[in-house]
């Protein structure tokens, strides 16, 4: 599987071609996981359904698996619990800039 946080928006723009799907995506893509925060191919309404799947069957954007996402309704802040591929639970907090 590929991993999307490692490649530049022209190699993620030809991956997707190469997928069959449309080159736009990938900017869709990135305005998902860069500006928006979400880490889910699932998440992402405004792609197409069978694209998420072709995705999710090629590619991963984390190497972790989010178990549980709890935002602050009070701050910027937000704590993950993260899983690795090798069962490790990692936690980790995001605190979001003005």
């Amino acid at each position: 599987m590929k991993s999307i946080l490692n490649m530049d928006k022209n190699n993620l723009a030809a991956m997707i071609t190469d997928f069959g799907l449309a080159r736009f995506r990938a900017a869709q893509i990135t305005n998902w996981i860069y500006k928006k925060l979400v880490f889910e191919f699932d998440r992402m309404k405004n792609i197409p359904a069978a694209d998420r799947s072709i995705l999710k069957k090629n590619c991963i954007i984390l190497c972790l698996t989010i178990n549980r996402r709890i935002k602050s309704k009070k701050s910027r802040v937000e704590k993950f619990l993260f899983t690795t591929r090798e069962g490790h639970a990692v936690e980790s907090v995001l605190i979001k800039e003005k």
